[in-house]
């Protein structure tokens, strides 16, 4: 088990490495975060579940939210720690290095708002990570979630995409050599899609299920399909 988690660590150590060098010059990637962050609006206290490197963790602190980023791997929460420290931003930030697959360090129904991008599905058993994120949110909070859907051939399709973007920005060809390492990770990602990814009409049912309510799949898919991108509200 520890073997395990030690190679998820540097799994994910290595794809963060030109993460936001790539990510944030992609417009669909920067069109998903501020539709979180629009969706967030009524929220202050906000659940960042699986923060990553921190890139909408930022952009909801500059609008002036309150943030606990939590994230399993330690070196992401570094490099969004160190972000957050060289912008001005108006709200508040903690930073947890948790095991999204455990149960969650937090009391029953403290959090207005739960966001979760691109966590699921490296995050499992599914139902057990949504029952968490609903239990600790408020009654009437608002979770906004965008999960990658499982189709052959996502990750070879979006990365030629992300290179025309960076080609046509001027970050490539300097980042050459972190773009093809990205590339490998993400293949290495898209089979964890394809074996344990869910389509929106499964993510909904699990929702449902689990007691959220006005649960709705937006008509603005991100990514060209290979994304979707639901909120659900708590009672």
């Amino acid at each position: 088990m520890k073997e395990h988690f030690s190679e998820q660590q540097e799994h994910w150590t290595k794809h963060f490495e030109g993460y936001d060098v790539f990510q944030e010059a992609y417009p669909s990637y920067v069109r998903m975060m501020e539709a979180h962050v629009d969706a967030l609006s009524d929220c202050q206290l906000i659940l960042d579940s699986g923060a990553g490197t921190g890139n909408l963790t930022v952009r909801l602190l500059k609008s002036g939210r309150d943030v606990i980023a939590v994230d399993s791997n330690k070196d992401a929460l570094k490099y969004l720690y160190d972000k957050c420290s060289n912008v001005d931003v108006l709200g508040t930030l903690e930073t947890k290095q948790l095991d999204l697959s455990k149960p969650l360090p937090f009391a029953d129904d403290i959090f207005d708002g739960i966001v979760s991008s691109l966590v699921i599905p490296f995050v499992s058993p599914h139902k057990e990570y949504f029952s968490e994120n609903f239990r600790v949110l408020k009654p009437g909070g608002l979770f906004s979630i965008s999960a990658a859907v499982p189709k052959e051939g996502a990750m070879d399709a979006l990365m030629q995409d992300i290179g025309i973007k960076a080609t046509e920005s001027g970050i490539l060809p300097e980042h050459k050599d972190v773009f093809n390492r990205m590339w490998e990770t993400s293949r290495q990602n898209e089979k964890t899609i394809l074996q344990n990814g869910l389509i929106a009409d499964e993510l909904v049912a699990m929702l449902e299920e689990v007691g959220f309510t006005d649960v709705t799949v937006s008509k603005e898919q991100p990514y060209d399909g290979y994304v979707v991108w639901i909120t659900a509200n708590k009672p």
